[in-house]
């Protein structure tokens, strides 16, 4: 028997379903999952969804409407509707949650958690425990105090780990599917196979540059700009020994260019842990270096200590000695195993392995 799930988001993903990194997996292997026994139907309005066994909606709420108790109302009628309801909190962040909407839902998902769930049952300065660390730890004071409400006990076992934005594609099809789907409504019907027949990357010791640390400084939130800043400023003190690019705004395809021929790239925290920065970097062959990751669990799991990455201290007191470990042996093997999971992960196997879970996820 067909198992229905109604993907329901909001108005703003209608024209821009393929640009979703979230969404994304869900359309490329539709297929896959439907010779699974799970057929997926796409919605922007709870209002014009058909029945279905189980509704999945995706950062449906506003942060006013979660506020105001509009969710509670909203959320019950979706109970009438459909067996199963589940939420997809695509915020950035392990700690950025809603919680609020724990109760009315079956399951609670998120692209990341924390390893130590215990995290979820207290407040969290700046929502973020990186953000909790610089500020116990060197006093970095936000301007701008986020809180929101912590998981109750009762509602824990309702938290479950999705799938990360790593399963998109950063060559920039996405923004040509983006445009074709203005014109063809939501989704298309055909895909385009954007992962085959990907180009070789340059062979690492024929990459001129050494260290890249191109990337904003510009947050709301002090901590992550003082974070960024200081990231950055551990590689500018590099400039006398190694080519480094850091300075100055560059468009995308330049950007690109020059990942392909780095060999280090930083990738700090932003609003979040993961970041579309880490992807480019492992399409493009470099080796990613970026604070640790061991606090939080994903899937996949693109987060491996010395095979796939190289990680720092938070307070980046190694960095300095990372970096030129790095650069003064081979450590070549690194990069490409870090490009190697992340293409695997795109392939048909890689699609299988996503439509199993995506089954676990709605169906258990």
């Amino acid at each position: 028997m067909i198992f229905r799930v109604a993907v329901i988001s909001r108005a703003r993903y209608e024209k821009k379903l393929f640009f979703s990194h979230t969404l994304f997996p869900l359309i490329y292997w539709k297929n896959k999952i439907a010779g699974c026994g799970i057929k997926i139907f796409f919605y922007n309005n709870l209002s014009t969804a058909a029945d279905a066994d189980a509704a999945l909606l995706v950062d449906y709420f506003l942060q006013s409407e979660i506020t105001d108790g509009t969710v509670c109302a909203v959320l019950k009628s979706v109970r009438k509707k459909f067996n199963r309801v589940y939420y997809f909190d695509t915020t950035d962040s392990c700690g950025t949650a809603d919680f609020e909407i724990i109760p009315y839902v079956d399951k609670y998902f998120k692209k990341q958690l924390y390893r130590d769930r215990s995290l979820y049952f207290r407040p969290v300065y700046g929502l973020r425990t990186f953000c909790e660390y610089y500020y116990e730890k060197f006093g970095i004071k936000n301007s701008l105090e986020e809180t929101r409400a912590p998981l109750k006990f009762e509602y824990a076992d309702r938290l479950s780990l999705a799938w990360n934005i790593g399963l998109a594609d950063y060559t920039g099809s996405c923004r040509l599917l983006n445009t074709a789907n203005r014109f063809l409504g939501m989704p298309v019907k055909k895909y385009f196979q954007v992962f085959n027949n990907m180009h070789p990357v340059r062979p690492f010791k024929s990459r001129t540059v050494d260290i890249q640390a191109r990337f904003g400084m510009n947050y709301i939130l002090e901590c992550i700009g003082w974070s960024r800043k200081k990231m950055q400023d551990i590689a500018l003190k590099m400039e006398n020994r190694f080519i480094v690019r850091s300075r100055g705004r560059i468009n995308k395809k330049k950007f690109i260019q020059e990942l392909a021929d780095t060999k280090t790239a930083l990738s700090p925290f932003g609003y979040g842990e993961i970041c579309f920065r880490d992807f480019e970097i492992f399409l493009n062959g470099a080796l990613l270096i970026k604070p640790d990751m061991s606090h939080l669990e994903t899937w996949p799991d693109y987060y491996l200590p010395g095979i796939t990455y190289l990680p720092c201290n938070w307070n980046f007191s190694n960095l300095q000695e990372i970096l030129e470990n790095a650069l003064a042996r081979d450590i070549s093997n690194t990069a490409v195993e870090g490009r190697n999971r992340f293409l695997a992960a795109l392939t048909d196997q890689g699609g299988e392995k996503f439509a199993e879970r995506f089954i676990g996820l709605v169906r258990d």
